[in-house]
């Protein structure tokens, strides 16, 4: 090797992954509609992230994000027993940073009673549907739970939902401290986004999601798998699905929230920042003989 030439070490590539890892099989279980239009849609959803974030995705088709010849490791932020099929995504390669807290807060306590809270909110990206956040206030205006409402930090969703008349135990805020909330919550109703879904189980809160694009349903999915909760559509939603789904967790609420509880405790036990940034630089440090000069 000349002396003088530049000596390249080769860098193992880190795969951060922020959904669940998923197979096209995992997809055609949980959502077989999705597969005629899977490639159009990924590419359409890649260029809106172009536009509005100036965020570039290299991948061609959504399975590709998966491709699993490319990492060394792949980092996903759940615990594996909330992962659909871990089975198939274990082993060194596979790191769940499923504790992502550095200090562990007492999951929500509260039991689902008459002036229990109910917390609603469809997320801060995929939050404009002013319809369904209509219907959901309407049909819980009269129950005896206090709703409070976020409308996701969108000014535009936060006044026309000002501007409706609902009953007095729902209170409208433009954006709200979502784990605050979620520390006195009873029941979440929430789109589906799996940092939502992680912080509703990571306070043992019952669930009804209801998704707004094609992940949050694979996500609903996992949550209705694993009894934390009930998966409505959204197109068509009626205001007796909404009642019927709040009455169904009420009368079986211990055991959603025992289910919820569970998953909670494997996050806790699952690896934390410390110990996956460990696992990074054992990686990283670990001769490779991928010398080049």
């Amino acid at each position: 090797m000349n002396g003088n030439a530049p000596l390249f070490i080769l860098i193992p590539p880190f795969y951060s992954n922020t959904p669940f890892l998923f197979t096209p099989e995992d997809v055609v279980k949980a959502m077989p509609e999705f597969m005629p239009n899977v490639d159009a849609e990924y590419l359409h959803n890649r260029t809106l992230m172009k536009e509005r974030y100036n965020l570039s995705l290299q991948s061609d088709n959504v399975f590709d994000m998966n491709n699993f010849s490319r990492a060394t490791r792949f980092i996903t932020y759940v615990s594996a027993e909330l992962q659909p099929n871990s089975q198939q995504f274990h082993g060194e390669k596979y790191i769940y940073l499923g504790n992502r807290f550095d200090k562990a807060p007492q999951p929500s306590a509260a039991p689902l009673e008459d002036g229990a809270i109910v917390y609603v909110s469809l997320g801060t990206v995929f939050n404009a549907n002013l319809d369904l956040l209509k219907t959901l206030m309407n049909v819980l205006s009269q129950t005896k739970y206090k709703i409070i409402v976020s409308a996701g930090n969108n000014d535009s969703i936060y006044k026309s939902l000002q501007r409706f008349q609902t009953g007095s135990n729902v209170q409208v805020y433009k954006f709200v401290n979502q784990l605050d909330v979620l520390s006195k919550a009873s029941l979440f109703i929430t789109h589906g986004g799996l940092n939502s879904l992680y912080e509703g189980l990571y306070f043992a809160v019952p669930m009804i999601v209801i998704p707004q694009m094609q992940e949050q349903r694979f996500n609903a999915h996992r949550i209705k798998e694993l009894n934390a909760g009930l998966l409505l559509d959204v197109d068509p939603l009626l205001k007796e699905e909404v009642g019927s789904a709040v009455k169904k967790i009420a009368l079986k609420w211990g055991d959603y929230k025992k289910e919820a509880l569970r998953l909670r405790a494997t996050f806790l036990s699952s690896d934390n920042n410390k110990r996956v940034a460990k696992k990074m630089e054992d990686v990283v440090n670990k001769p490779t003989g991928h010398l080049f000069g």
